[in-house]
């Protein structure tokens, strides 16, 4: 996709909750205190929006939890995914499944996503762009090798990047690009951040909208459990980085077909 120049006709001053797009938060319900704090920021910024339950990766059997093959996973990579990434995936799922049932763009917010004051603005602008570019990560960290694609005014741009973001806490996101991540999630190998990164396999490339309206709250422990250490044998360290190699030259290759169109 060559870089071309759009206008954003938006005002600030005029925004109101019906031309944006509608806001879902990811939350645990014993996680009241990020709820809390989440709920105060949103009506500061005078955004409707909506709180979605979690899926608990402390229950037993969770939604989800069976598409996780923790053989492959080893085999692949050398360690398991802890409980709470495979739940953090799963709820991600959910709102993929609410996008497609409502049949409209839609924002996911993560409960530890810091929002700036420009996010009202910054959503409207988004609004704009993601019937044609599918998903548009609002947060990303680590965006390291990227391409400015879309020039929408003296403030935003949309950069295209070619390897991916770490963090997956705010994106907005349409049916169409909604039903690809979901047609290539019925295994669950990697995290969702790392999975969303995966252009290559599910077709949705990772545009960023800079500066980016959001930020990641590290003060406050995660509520997704801590990766857990293990040696890996001479085998799992090959096959590790065979298939990282692998998956970045395939992620790159897609990103760079995606700049010509």
């Amino acid at each position: 996709m060559p870089t071309s120049t759009c206008s954003y006709t938006g005002n600030l001053s005029t925004l109101t909750s019906t031309n944006l797009m509608k806001i879902f938060i990811i939350n645990l319900e014993r996680s009241t205190d990020r709820r809390s704090s989440m709920e105060a920021r949103l009506n500061e910024l005078n955004l409707a929006h909506e709180f979605i339950s979690a899926v608990d990766g402390s229950e037993k059997n969770f939604l989800y939890s069976d598409r996780y093959d923790a053989k492959k996973r080893l085999f692949m990579r050398g360690r398991e995914l802890q409980r709470g990434q495979i739940a953090n995936f799963a709820s991600h799922i959910t709102l993929w499944e609410k996008c497609v049932e409502l049949n409209t763009p839609i924002v996911v917010l993560e409960d530890d996503a810091i929002l700036k004051d420009s996010f009202p603005e910054a959503v409207s602008v988004a609004a704009q762009q993601i019937n044609d570019l599918g998903c548009i990560r609002l947060y990303g960290n680590k965006l390291n090798k990227h391409k400015i694609v879309r020039e929408l005014n003296d403030t935003y741009k949309i950069a295209l990047s070619f390897f991916g973001t770490t963090c997956s806490n705010a994106y907005a996101i349409q049916p169409a690009a909604a039903k690809k991540l979901l047609a290539h999630c019925t295994q669950i190998l990697h995290s969702i951040d790392v999975y969303m990164n995966h252009s290559y396999n599910h077709g949705v490339p990772c545009y960023v909208l800079l500066p980016m309206p959001v930020e990641h709250d590290t003060s406050r422990p995660t509520t997704i459990a801590d990766r857990v250490k293990s040696k890996k044998t001479l085998l799992q360290k090959c096959v590790r980085e065979l298939d990282i190699s692998y998956i970045r030259l395939a992620t790159l290759l897609t990103s760079l077909r995606h700049l010509k169109r």
